[in-house]
């Protein structure tokens, strides 16, 4: 028997099962996102493989697809980790200005203490996988608790 003849010409694997109009939303939907973290010309990013954009467009993209399934809370993990200091400021706003027009909570990763002065309402400071303190931001820059918090 000819197996060739059961696939449809005109669409992929990857599209049978998914209806049309349920692409075309999801698509919009994309490019909406896109938009929201200030991405330039978001149809044409959809085509992009991940090494035509820069670090600071894939950041935002994966801002993006983290809030796609309208989450409650994002956890971001270094999110400015390799970035220059511009990109780093740009990506920041954009992340604290989505989960607050959002509603979105976000637990922040960072080694970076100036980075978590810029978005954190509160920081938690552990080490070997133990929490050593936890402050609201303004307590814990100006009266840390624990010796190991004022080396950092």
């Amino acid at each position: 028997m000819d197996l060739m003849r059961w696939k449809s010409p005109e669409r992929s694997s990857n599209e049978r099962g998914y209806p049309r109009r349920r692409r075309m939303r999801d698509r919009q939907r994309a490019i909406e996102l896109l938009r929201t973290v200030q991405l330039p010309e978001a149809e044409q990013l959809l085509s992009k493989y991940p090494y035509d954009v820069s670090g600071g467009q894939r950041q935002r993209i994966m801002i993006a697809m983290a809030l796609l399934p309208e989450p409650k809370l994002v956890v971001a993990d270094e999110p400015t980790t390799a970035l220059d200091v511009m990109i780093q400021a740009q990506v920041l706003r954009i992340l604290r200005d989505v989960a607050r027009d959002r509603g979105v909570a976000v637990l922040f990763t960072t080694h970076d203490l100036g980075t978590a002065w810029e978005i954190c309402n509160r920081v938690t400071v552990m080490y070997a996988g133990q929490e050593l303190e936890t402050a609201e931001i303004e307590a814990f820059f100006h009266a840390p608790m624990v010796p190991y918090t004022t080396q950092v």
